[in-house]
């Protein structure tokens, strides 16, 4: 077994401390948690007994662990995190870090000082309604499927060009309802970015860089925004938590 450093970010500070106790355990006690300074930074970091050239398991517990640490801490620190899994030698390898990085880490510490990220997700609850609507819509989808069904055709290419003109409706009205939220929540931010959807039913993957002490007022306008576009909408809202993506 071999001790090493398990590392959870960069904060600034003049002086290294035990910060103590954080975060979840399987043993009764959760691990101390220590803070090393170095020319004006700080890391913040756990040891942790391992095995020559192991990797700290990806589990789901794991990796909750690791982003409730760092959301406890930022309740006393801006941190600019380490990704899950990031390991050192030793306090010696700190201090190299930091002299190697140390503009970099400056830098970006500036610009997420007294600010926090907030992400929010939006679905429709259900694809069926929203289908239908798709085709109450347009026109030209309507007389397709109708033709369709009136001369019970069952040709598969007109099947799929019918599909088609669905999934182009769709992406537009994707379009159309992301754009609103845009420009719905931007103005209340510092940045956003647009992230990639994962299903058809999700139209907007966002994340919002805003100043910490607008949390409450952003809170209010992701509040007034459901209620204002209405039902078969789901919201996803997380946060908050280190400016991750802004980085």
């Amino acid at each position: 077994m071999k001790k090493q450093l398990y590392l959870y970010g960069v904060v600034e500070a003049n002086e290294g401390k035990n910060i103590g106790p954080l975060g979840l355990s399987t043993s009764g006690t959760p691990d101390e948690i220590m803070l090393h300074s170095h020319q004006g930074l700080g890391v913040i970091y756990v040891e942790k007994e391992l095995e020559e050239d192991e990797e700290l398991a990806a589990s789901r517990k794991n990796l909750v662990n690791h982003q409730r640490i760092v959301e406890l801490l930022m309740q006393d620190y801006t941190v600019l995190p380490f990704a899950f899994g990031t390991l050192l030698n030793d306090t010696a390898a700190i201090n190299e870090l930091v002299e190697e990085r140390k503009d970099e880490l400056e830098k970006s510490l500036k610009k997420i000082k007294g600010k926090i990220e907030l992400n929010l997700k939006i679905l429709w609850e259900d694809m069926d309604v929203i289908f239908e609507k798709i085709i109450s819509e347009n026109a030209s989808i309507k007389e397709k499927r109708q033709y369709l069904i009136d001369h019970n055709i069952q040709d598969q290419d007109q099947k799929i060009e019918l599909g088609k003109m669905v999934e182009a409706s769709l992406e537009e009205k994707k379009e159309t309802m992301l754009k609103q939220v845009v420009e719905e929540l931007t103005p209340f931010t510092v940045d956003h970015k647009i992230q990639k959807t994962i299903s058809d039913a999700m139209f907007a993957n966002l994340a919002f860089l805003i100043n910490r002490s607008d949390e409450k007022e952003f809170d209010q306008k992701v509040n007034d925004l459901s209620e204002k576009m209405g039902s078969n909408l789901v919201f996803k809202y997380v946060g908050p938590m280190a400016p991750v993506n802004f980085i």
